[in-house]
């Protein structure tokens, strides 16, 4: 009889599981990106799970659970970024709910609980336009630097046009052109399929390799090229199509709101400074070259055989997606 009543005693003195899970607090990690924000909720396995809102305007798009011994994993998507009042909706006695915020590089940790249940993600720093200004400048210089399609296509004007006058005019109707029809890409005034406008770039690259095949420049022909004689039309004409592959990026990311016009121009920010870097660099890079004993007459002719290779093969990849 003893042992029964230690036994007893010893079990009700132990941490039972049931009675555990809902004393440990519930974590919320927020990952939050320009154009969305991805949650990851974890509570314990027998706790009620807390219920949280999303800021006005905004809706879930992926859900996803896992399971554990001890823990459920909820990770699902807000399609705009972390700005508003984040809502813990939370019976008495529920466990508090910790809440991390990973935003631009930096980590905030508060607490929820029924006490103290709004957080106001909405950033307060004054200088939050500048913030959205660089974060887009920065997307439109990886965009254009990481897109072999763009960067081939200034590399290519570069040799068909030469370090010359003309060689800015291209590139400064391209940039208008690119930015018109962006701006009616992401406003939704102007639509395309995406595997239409992807093999209209594609024949771009094709029509501008031509013209550095030796054909391009046969002496038959002399100033033939329409890139070199017209470079403000073909310029023009690229850049309206090259920016319509400009508004499709945008659209995948999504552009914040309330900042839709610092964050577009941000982005042709981006794109124009690192148009100008990579002319700087490969200009740099032909005159070092034809300083030296390299052989270049053949430099043009062998970038257009490879261009026309690639960019033929780009177009049919993309085309058949038509």
């Amino acid at each position: 009889m003893r042992a029964l009543a230690l036994a007893l005693a010893l079990a009700l003195a132990l941490p039972s599981p049931a009675y555990a899970h809902p004393l440990a607090p519930s974590h919320l990690l927020i990952r939050s990106a320009p154009a969305y924000t991805d949650l990851t909720l974890t509570h314990g396995r027998d706790a009620a799970p807390p219920r949280v809102t999303a800021p006005p305007l905004c809706r879930v798009t992926t859900v996803a659970t896992t399971h554990a011994p001890e823990s459920v994993t909820t990770q699902f998507r807000w399609d705009c970024a972390a700005v508003g009042p984040l809502v813990l909706i939370s019976e008495a006695g529920a466990p508090p709910l910790i809440v991390e915020i990973l935003r631009d590089d930096t980590t905030t940790i508060t607490v929820l609980d029924v006490d103290h249940a709004v957080l106001d993600l909405t950033p307060t720093r004054p200088d939050d336009s500048l913030a959205t200004l660089a974060r887009w400048t920065r997307l439109g210089v990886d965009h254009l630097v990481g897109g072999l399609d763009h960067l081939f296509l200034v590399l290519g004007l570069v040799l068909v046009i030469g370090l010359r006058w003309r060689l800015f005019a291209a590139l400064t109707a391209f940039t208008v052109g690119h930015s018109l029809s962006l701006a009616l890409g992401v406003t939704h005034t102007l639509v395309l399929p995406s595997p239409l406008v992807e093999s209209a770039i594609a024949l771009t690259l094709v029509a501008l390799a031509l013209e550095l095949t030796p054909s391009g420049h046969a002496r038959a022909r002399p100033r033939g090229d329409l890139f070199a004689r017209a470079p403000w039309l073909t310029g023009l004409a690229v850049g309206l199509v090259h920016g319509l592959g400009f508004a499709g990026v945008l659209n995948d990311l999504g552009l914040p709101r309330g900042d839709t016009a610092v964050a577009l121009v941000g982005f042709n920010l981006g794109l124009e400074l690192a148009q100008l870097g990579v002319v700087l660099v490969f200009a740099t890079l032909l005159m070092l070259a034809r300083r030296s004993t390299l052989p270049m007459r053949h430099l043009p002719s062998l970038a257009g055989w490879l261009l026309g290779i690639v960019s033929s093969a780009w177009f049919i990849e993309r085309a058949l997606t038509l």
